[in-house]
């Protein structure tokens, strides 16, 4: 597990016509990432410097609804990778697998 300030978010859209080998995959780095998001089509950091911790929240939320919605990753599958994201787990319904 890994706080939000300290994790880059890399995800392949279902989508995406070429990385076939990462299409409708996400999966948390370190940050900063470097080589770790090679594979992959996207990257951004979970939050920004100076955010506070309920923007870093809306942050994290925010990501994963682009990569859900906007970019079609399996929800399950995006899930089960935000779980590595603290404020994720702690945000979710605590009746959610996986919830803080």
């Amino acid at each position: 597990m890994a706080k939000a300030s300290e994790t880059a978010i890399a995800w392949t859209p279902a989508w995406w016509k070429s990385k076939s080998e990462t299409r409708g995959q996400v999966a948390l780095a370190p940050r900063p990432p470097y080589r770790a998001v090679d594979p992959f089509a996207m990257w951004v950091y979970a939050t920004e410097a100076g955010q506070s911790g309920a923007e870093q929240i809306a942050q994290v939320m925010i990501h994963f609804h682009t990569v859900v919605v906007r970019d079609g990753i399996d929800p399950k599958v995006a899930h089960a990778a935000f779980l590595g994201i603290d404020e994720y787990r702690a945000a979710i319904s605590p009746d959610i697998e996986g919830a803080a």
